[in-house]
């Protein structure tokens, strides 16, 4: 190494000691851009150390090098370059680096002017920091923020942003294109009938299917559950349905799923710019349109037309305002108190959602459920109700009120890692005072390895797992088998015939002897009168909730029912059934 700044001796061997330990790339230049030294770790940026004193690297002029927004910059514009000519630092650029063997590396590049005493530019010192794991870390989470995770496809954001550029660009070009909207048929007879992981390999399939018809400069999008999104380049309605017709021929072709072989059809809607809409809105609006109305007279196809209904099909409708209602806030949470049995104290409550629609009044779980599973809606739902029932839960701990909280989990839910991750933070972060998640026992039935491994998640941080609707599932036994669970809710469809039905009631025991021996805590559903609520204490049931208690109540009504409970209604019921 040349000694421009003066050092020499121990002090020089010293400081390449502490240049050779940096990591990051660190080396000199002359005022001609000669490279004069490079220290050990230069390798790691640059593929290989920079020859010192050779022309040929002179500005390291061997390698390519970019702009972070991929543009070529030219040797002579490089950060060395810049700072010997303005003889001024440079610091924290971030540039691109070709190494010779093609692989790319990004940086922030650091120069300062080297002068002597008199102040005489001598070269340039020169830090090259590798950010390279970093800038694949942003772009995996860019990645993710725009595509979905099971298929890979794009999602509904990245849809609309691609949706926006070819309005732009249609505007300036006055070229048209067509956006389809696309829905499977039957889907959910496939997750009802063989599980939600042959759900899943059905939608994964259609990422190739759908994309080996498009064009490279087109993008095919999952906006949620079982509905693509596809935005056709330059594309006027003639080439949309030649499109469209091929689409729909790739979907109907036998695919493979385990060890079965499934046929499975689609309805698809199309809308052209600028014949059916002007703006992203009214595109997307008058594209769904067209896909029910195809889905409705079973074309397969149809193209939005003036002359269609102008309203979305009722079920749709009311999925949209659900959708909104959920965005906004604008549902409610009521909660059903559950009662120990040996104790008679209100030991928890389960949270129930409620939806006040604006002119339906109050939509029952009952009414909602199916409105909620077979529009996609389940994760959002979900998500809306753990965050809302643990604020609630930590607003009656800050009055000094404690009641475990019970929340349903649908198996969506479950075997989404976005959702699950974002729940279990939130626990970690604010952990709540006793919480149980309740999981149907008919939804294990798909996948109950995957279903454990995230419930084991749950009961790590403390939260309890219960199997609910018990006794209604394909195989009850299997379950408790092959399930770490908590707790198992006896279905209100036995408990309601207790105790005269002689079946009820031989079931209702066989739940109790099985779940007691395994160490479970039973807790039965949907008493309705206290004939029920005696058979339940006689035979030792845990835990109730139902009607003869009290109904799902909203926050305010809850807390002044268990203040009146305190007083009259949890001993009188004590007292009746210590007289009866």
């Amino acid at each position: 190494m040349e000694d421009p700044a003066g050092v020499s001796g121990q002090s020089q061997t010293f400081l390449l000691q502490v240049l050779d330990t940096l990591p990051a790339a660190a080396y000199t230049c002359d005022v001609t851009g000669l490279i004069t030294y490079c220290n050990r770790n230069a390798v790691d940026v640059w593929g290989r150390t920079p020859r010192i004193n050779d022309p040929a690297d002179r500005f390291c002029g061997s390698y390519r090098l970019y702009y972070s927004d991929g543009r070529v910059m030219p040797h002579d514009e490089c950060w060395m370059a810049r700072t010997l000519k303005d003889q001024a630092s440079y610091n924290g650029q971030e540039v691109v680096i070709e190494q010779p063997n093609g692989a790319i590396r990004w940086a922030l590049a650091h120069a300062n002017p080297m002068l002597d005493a008199e102040g005489r530019l001598l070269g340039a010192s020169n830090v090259l920091v590798d950010i390279t794991e970093r800038k694949r870390f942003e772009e995996q989470l860019a990645y993710q923020a725009s595509h979905d995770s099971l298929t890979g496809l794009a999602n509904r954001s990245k849809l609309l942003e691609s949706l926006d550029q070819a309005l732009a660009d249609a505007e300036r070009r006055g070229e048209p294109f067509a956006l389809m909207i696309l829905d499977l048929d039957g889907f959910k007879r496939i997750n009802d009938t063989f599980g939600h992981e042959a759900g899943d390999a059905v939608l994964m399939q259609m990422r190739p299917r759908l994309q080996k018809v498009v064009s490279r400069h087109d993008l095919v999008a999952r906006l949620g559950g079982d509905e693509f999104g596809i935005v056709l380049r330059g594309a006027d309605e003639a080439r949309a349905r030649r499109v469209a017709a091929a689409i729909l021929a790739s979907i109907a072709l036998p695919m493979t799923v385990g060890d079965r072989r499934l046929t499975v059809g689609a309805s698809l809607g199309i809308a052209t710019w600028p014949n059916e809409g002007r703006n992203a809105s009214d595109l997307l609006r008058h594209a769904d349109m067209a896909m029910y109305s195809a889905k409705r007279s079973r074309t397969g196809l149809e193209v939005y037309a003036d002359s269609q209904p102008t309203t979305i099909p009722h079920e749709h409708s009311l999925a949209c305002e659900l959708s909104r209602a959920l965005e906004q806030g604008a549902m409610e949470l009521h909660y059903q108190p559950i009662v120990d049995l040996a104790s008679w104290d209100v030991v928890g409550v389960e949270a129930l959602v409620r939806w006040p629609h604006p002119e339906r009044s109050l939509i029952h779980p009952i009414d909602l459920m199916p409105l909620v599973e077979s529009h996609g809606l389940s994760t959002q739902l979900d998500q809306w109700v753990f965050v809302e029932a643990m604020r609630q839960q930590r607003a009656w701990r800050d009055r000094g009120l404690l009641l475990e909280l019970s929340v349903n989990l649908s198996i969506e839910s479950l075997l989404d890692d976005r959702f699950l991750n974002t729940m279990l933070e939130l626990i970690e972060e604010s952990p709540p005072y006793r919480m149980t998640v309740e999981l149907s026992e008919r939804s294990v039935v798909s996948d109950p390895g995957r279903a454990q491994q995230s419930l084991d998640r749950f009961r790590t941080l403390g939260v309890r797992v219960a199997l609910d609707d018990y006794g209604t599932g394909y195989s009850g036994l299997d379950h408790v088998k092959l399930l770490t669970v908590d707790e198992v809710k006896l279905d209100r469809s036995f408990v309601r015939g207790l105790p005269g039905s002689t079946t009820d009631a031989r079931i209702a025991e066989a739940v109790l002897s099985l779940s007691h021996a395994l160490g479970l805590v039973v807790t039965a559903e949907g008493a309705e009168d206290d004939e029920a609520l005696d058979w339940l204490v006689a035979h030792g049931c845990d835990r109730v909730q139902g009607f003869c208690l009290s109904e799902p109540l909203p926050p305010d009504r809850l807390v002044a029912w268990l203040e009146s409970t305190d007083r009259t209604t949890r001993r009188s019921v004590a007292e009746f059934l210590l007289e009866g």
